[in-house]
């Protein structure tokens, strides 16, 4: 009979998992998530939407649900100022802590007492920064939009984020702090830095090493100058092209170290950029470095002995030959490369398109089904579930699998 009921515990618990619940929320007043949830919704929601208003006394409290997916997009995040936020388990329990608004708090998801395998969030849409540690080691993070309103990105927002597979930074980003993404492995692709950014810190995308191209914009004027920060993009070991935009003044130490597979550099800046210490420590593989002019070349090829002790400039780092003048191709002002497409609950989620580019979709036998004209916006499509679909933007093509 033991036997029999723990089977029966056992078959119940893993029927429970591989159920979805759903729950929707409205929240008048910030802070009572924790009533408004009794204790059985507490144990098995998966799937929760929340509006209104909310503080990180309910943050705090969302991290210690069982969620797949979060949706707060329409929500507003209030200032807090006490011991029952969620950076009270990582401080003394009796130090009070004050919780900006308009931000995602410190340590919003970062592990807890429980197991945090939180998937997919949706942000909310009038937040201003990211703070510090907020998704910090959320190793079943996959999805996440960062909307247009955020100018920060704290320390190790979203460190060791392994599952992350796509970020888009919008153009309203103006610092992304140390560690923000280090170790965040499965991040594939073209990386577009906007113009707004003006300092990367150090270790930022350390050991992401899937990215394949990284691009800086362009600033048209030059109005500032953005500092790439100690081993910033250190162990890329996919990048095969860097984009550096007029407005890159500086390189910290390491910044590039052992990105093995770059092969080709453009440096927009007419000055060059100076380079900390061992900055390309370990890149042999380059075979061009573009600069935009004639004069650039003999800048570009001149000793700096002014700068820190181990690259005293471009031409210790890299084989005058192959510095030289050339244009940049595949322009970030003219190119997307930042689009991602993923299915959740709702349908066909579609981030990082343009304003006006146009989003088509079509079934897995070419029909074309829908045809829509992005607003800058995420695009989320509801569409039939239990199906194939080919989604395509102007510069990509994506298959999605609704299940």
């Amino acid at each position: 009979m033991k036997k029999l009921i723990i089977l029966v515990l056992t078959m119940s618990v893993s029927l429970l998992a591989e159920t979805q619940i759903y729950k929707t929320v409205n929240i008048t007043t910030a802070g009572t998530l924790s009533t408004i949830l009794n204790d059985y919704e507490k144990a098995t929601i998966t799937n929760l939407t929340v509006t209104g208003n909310i503080d990180a006394r309910d943050i705090k409290c969302i991290r210690d649900l069982i969620l797949l997916d979060l949706n707060i997009s329409e929500t507003n995040i209030i200032a807090y100022t006490g011991l029952l936020g969620t950076g009270t388990f990582y401080s003394n329990p009796t130090t009070i802590i004050s919780y900006p608004a308009n931000e995602m708090p410190e340590y919003s998801f970062y592990n807890s007492m429980k197991s945090v395998r939180i998937q997919t969030v949706y942000l909310p849409k009038s937040i201003t920064s990211i703070g510090y540690k907020a998704f910090n080691s959320c190793g079943t993070l996959t999805n996440i939009l960062i909307p247009n309103s955020v100018t920060n990105i704290g320390a190790y927002a979203f460190n060791m984020c392994e599952k992350l597979t796509n970020i888009s930074i919008p153009n309203t980003i103006t610092n992304i702090g140390d560690y923000a993404f280090f170790q965040c492995m499965n991040l594939t692709g073209d990386l577009f830095i906007p113009k707004s950014i003006r300092i990367i810190g150090s270790n930022v995308f350390d050991t992401c090493e899937k990215l394949t191209s990284v691009t800086f914009e362009n600033s048209n004027p030059l109005a500032y100058f953005t500092s790439i920060g100690n081993s910033a993009f250190s162990q890329c070991a996919a990048m095969k092209k860097l984009t550096l935009s007029n407005a890159v003044s500086s390189i910290g130490e390491f910044a590039f170290n052992s990105c093995w597979g770059l092969t080709t550099i453009y440096s927009c800046n007419t000055t060059p950029p100076t380079l900390g210490s061992s900055c390309f420590n370990g890149v042999s593989n380059v075979t061009d470095v573009f600069v935009p002019t004639d004069e650039a070349v003999i800048a570009y090829k001149a000793i700096n002995t002014t700068v820190w002790t181990g690259n005293k400039g471009w031409i210790l780092a890299f084989p005058g030959n192959i510095i030289k003048k050339g244009s940049i191709s595949d322009t970030p002002e003219t190119q997307n490369n930042h689009v991602n497409v993923y299915s959740d609950q709702n349908g066909i989620v579609v981030e990082g398109v343009l304003i006006g580019e146009k989003v088509k979709i079509f079934s897995v036998h070419g029909v074309c089904l829908q045809t829509l004209k992005s607003k800058g916006e995420l695009l989320v499509i509801p569409i039939a579930r239990k199906a194939l679909y080919i989604v395509e933007t102007s510069t990509k093509t994506f298959k999605v699998q609704i299940q």
